[in-house]
């Protein structure tokens, strides 16, 4: 599953750093001598965000696909009991199920939010930008 959605990731980082690589940020960087790392540092900083945003956003797909996964090479795991409680008609384990996935969901999404506030300080709370 992660070979299949590795390169949407990937694709996204690398629009991203072409379009971090003709800012006006990184071109000061390089006219103003920052060393060779700082650069690249300053690349990946601004290319980040987006890549990130995409791998929680897949993160979804991945905990559906897993559960495909389970039932089809019979794999013991929550997918498997998640099957299990469809068939059976057992409505308590798959109403657990669906609260364990959707808090799941929380907590990436949330480690997302925060990455991405340590990536672009514009997102920190309290920071206010001004309009040209």
């Amino acid at each position: 599953m992660i070979i299949a959605y590795t390169p949407l990731i990937m694709k996204q980082l690398v629009l991203g750093l072409e379009d971090a690589a003709t800012s006006q940020q990184v071109r000061f960087r390089i006219a103003s001598g920052a060393t060779r790392g700082a650069v690249i540092l300053s690349l990946y900083r601004r290319a980040l965000p987006s890549a990130v945003i995409m791998g929680g956003s897949l993160f979804g797909g991945l905990f559906g696909g897993a559960v495909i996964m389970e039932s089809l090479f019979s794999l013991g795991g929550m997918g498997q009991y998640a099957v299990d409680a469809v068939n059976s008609y057992d409505l308590p384990a798959l109403q657990g199920f669906l609260l364990v996935t959707a808090a799941a969901s929380l907590v990436v999404f949330l480690i997302v939010d925060l990455i991405n506030m340590l990536l672009d300080p514009r997102l920190r709370p309290g920071v206010t930008t001004r309009e040209a």
